[in-house]
């Protein structure tokens, strides 16, 4: 390293540590905080320029902000997830030939309850809530914007089940 390089380093340092020193207390640690985010930035991407990190770390510290915005989107999906699961066990049950009919006569009150389940309804709402319902989950899970075939089937029977039952 030269000796330019060097003491324009330490003067930037000084700079940032008069910056930091200036602030409310309050403002002192997420300044901090921003720093050193930066300062890993920057060492990764000198690291990949230099050729001595390979662009799948780079990509995946690229995306390494965004992580906080993915957890909100797969806490909404967890119901999803479960029926999901039902489905598996369901299916699980079929190849185990066990019939559904043996449900008995608590079967269809069953359904309704899961119907309400899926579509994130309390018994007792009105049509228009059941039909809003629906329109709002089938344009979340709908397979042409990349949904899931069988969530949006399950959508689709929840709101017959409750329209017509």
């Amino acid at each position: 390293m030269n000796p330019v390089s060097l003491v324009l380093l330490i003067g930037i340092a000084l700079l940032v540590i008069l910056w930091v020193r200036s602030l409310p207390k309050k403002k002192k640690l997420p300044a901090v905080i921003m720093i050193i985010l930066t300062l890993i930035a920057l060492f990764v991407l000198l690291m990949a320029i230099t050729g001595r990190l390979s662009w799948i770390a780079v990509a995946f510290t690229a995306l390494l902000p965004f992580a906080r915005h993915l957890v909100p989107t797969l806490l909404k999906v967890l119901p999803f997830l479960n029926i999901w699961n039902k489905h598996r066990k369901e299916k699980r049950q079929h190849n185990n030939n066990r019939s559904s009919a043996n449900q008995g006569p608590s079967g269809n009150s069953q359904k309704v309850r899961e119907a309400y389940e899926i579509l994130g309804l309390k018994p007792g709402c009105s049509k228009d809530e059941i039909i809003a319902a629906h329109r709002r989950l089938m344009q979340k899970n709908h397979p042409d914007r990349g949904g899931s075939d069988y969530l949006a089937a399950k959508i689709n029977q929840a709101k017959d089940t409750l329209l017509n039952g």
